[in-house]
């Protein structure tokens, strides 16, 4: 009788049909980043940094884009190819932010330095005595959520009816050194309230100065930085 031979088949990833636009590089504050820009209309793949799979990804205009990896939720900024600049790659400058960005491969890779404004916006709660701030001074993703020593929030608040990493805020440049603010609601056990309107989990909406955020039962209210 013959005997049974198992063979144990290793996991390859499959190759992307697409080119690839570039390889995603870890910056300051945990985002991923692809350097070279997409050209407005052309489908490439961005190989995910986590997982290893192609992440397909087409920019419609010449703007600033996230793609989510729907397997392991992995997160890369790219850019459209004909924006004043790419995904940056920071670094704090006093009130500035040194971008550097790369143009597609099929122009010669050349670099340019620009330098940007950073984002200059700042979330207040708390009453008279115990008046507490944050500034939203960075490009990327600022967490709200409850203080917890084991899934930790950008902003944490003294508050048991906010859930852990309950709020998404995030830092978007856009042309002319200015900058969108938007918000999506990840978990909440507790309505999440934008401005007295109730937001459900994976809704989001952009802020405007003067709005304000219910979470739990402490209220936060947007406003512009001070410089």
């Amino acid at each position: 009788m013959e005997t049974e031979k198992q063979i144990k088949l290793a996991f390859v990833a499959p190759k992307p049909t697409h080119p690839i636009l570039g390889t995603p590089e870890l910056v300051d504050g945990g985002v991923y980043v692809v350097k070279n820009r997409a050209l407005v209309g052309k489908i490439y793949a961005i190989v995910c940094p986590t997982c290893k799979k192609p992440l397909l990804i087409k920019a419609k205009s010449a703007t600033y884009y996230k793609v989510t990896c729907k397997d392991c939720g992995t997160q890369v900024y790219y850019i459209g190819k004909e924006s004043a600049s790419s995904a940056p790659v920071k670094k704090s400058i006093g009130q500035t932010v040194e971008v550097r960005h790369q143009q597609d491969k099929l122009q010669g890779a050349k670099i340019v330095t620009q330098k940007y404004v950073s984002p200059n916006a700042c979330l207040s709660w708390g009453g008279w005595l115990n008046k507490k701030s944050y500034d939203i001074n960075r490009i990327g993703e600022h967490y709200i959520g409850r203080n917890d020593d084991e899934i930790k929030s950008d902003i944490s608040i003294d508050d048991d009816y906010v859930s852990r990493r309950s709020v998404l805020i995030e830092a978007i440049p856009k042309a002319g050194n200015d900058y969108m603010y938007k918000l999506t609601v990840k978990s909440a056990t507790n309505p999440v309230l934008v401005n007295g309107q109730a937001r459900e989990i994976g809704e989001s909406v952009f802020l405007n100065y003067g709005d304000t955020i219910l979470v739990g039962n402490t209220t936060l209210t947007f406003k512009q930085g001070k410089k």
